[in-house]
């Protein structure tokens, strides 16, 4: 059996462990604080920046209703439910937060797996070609997208968003946006070439001032910025997450492995935690607010979620 097809099964055989566990903690944890009912809403520090500036919230951080002003919703209300062609039941289809004057639309974080122009429904009163033309900013992040067709029919945009999905490679059609200024590609799984950012398309965009490669696992050393910075002169900002600075910070990490860690301490456990589980563990499960990863690094968080483990009393502060 292929090493891939044994981790799902494996993974699917023993899930309802994992799903027990995590049970078990809850009730514990209830026992102790009868305040934490039920987990935090998922929300990140960048939900409450847009919040703030008076975007609504993702649809899996609140109950969006039917009669909800900033949802476009199709002819029969999103909520199909027919069969289709296999019997099986459909999902209704995620349409895009669409904002007041019809320049921005979001599709963030809607367990996307596919993208089409579809989505972004167009109101009756108005033609495709004219409503696409007038957007200027496009988000889908935080989905599982890998590629985004249909760029070409957004002439004005200047701003899109693709943090946090599967891009290996940049949509191919990027080259198509010349007004495009900004990009955000973080989180994503690109590679410092020419193939993978498509770097013959970006060349082509004058207005281009800043790309975000962010928390790019393979675009994470000094020469992979240099690179991009000249083949890519008329951009100003190059966002990259360099390791080698991120793993030298006083304070990120305890012990080259775990060979050289305490196994009985706290601190000792939660270390093997990516930095985004550690974050999510603040909000989720101690109703902290979100951290902003260019205030607050690794080192920040793992004291942040040390002290809340302390003030619950689950540990003492002098055995971290």
């Amino acid at each position: 059996m292929p090493i891939m097809e044994l981790e799902i099964s494996l993974a699917e055989e023993y899930a309802h462990v994992a799903k027990a566990l995590e049970e078990m903690e809850t009730q514990v944890r209830i026992q102790h604080i009868p305040s934490l009912e039920e987990r935090a809403p998922p929300l990140e520090a960048d939900d409450l920046k847009q919040e703030e500036l008076g975007f609504p919230l993702p649809v899996s951080c609140v109950k969006i209703k039917e009669d909800d002003e900033n949802i476009i919703m199709d002819d029969s209300g999103g909520d199909v439910d027919n069969d289709n062609d296999n019997g099986e039941k459909k999902q209704p289809m995620a349409l895009a937060i669409i904002s007041k004057d019809g320049t921005e639309a979001s599709l963030k974080r809607r367990k996307l797996k596919t993208f089409s122009m579809t989505q972004i429904q167009i109101p009756r009163e108005q033609s495709l070609t004219s409503f696409l033309s007038q957007l200027t900013y496009l988000n889908v992040s935080q989905n599982e997208l890998m590629d985004l067709p249909g760029l070409s029919s957004l002439p004005n945009l200047t701003t899109l968003n693709l943090e946090r999905n599967w891009f290996n490679t940049l949509p191919s059609e990027i080259g198509h946006l010349h007004q495009l200024q900004t990009l955000n590609a973080s989180r994503n799984f690109l590679r410092p070439n020419a193939s993978s950012l498509q770097l013959t398309y970006l060349q082509t965009l004058p207005h281009l001032t800043l790309i975000d490669l962010l928390y790019n696992q393979k675009c994470g050393r000094l020469h992979h910025r240099t690179h991009v910075q000249s083949q890519l002169p008329q951009v100003q900002t190059i966002k990259m997450t360099l390791w080698e600075e991120v793993g030298n910070v006083p304070g990120t990490y305890v012990g080259s492995s775990a060979a050289e860690r305490n196994p009985l301490l706290l601190r000792s456990q939660l270390e093997p935690l990516g930095t985004v589980a550690l974050r999510r563990r603040l909000v989720q499960d101690f109703g902290q607010r979100p951290t902003d990863a260019a205030e607050v690094d690794r080192a920040g968080v793992m004291s942040r979620l040390l002290e809340a483990y302390t003030n619950e009393g689950w540990v003492d502060k002098n055995n971290y």
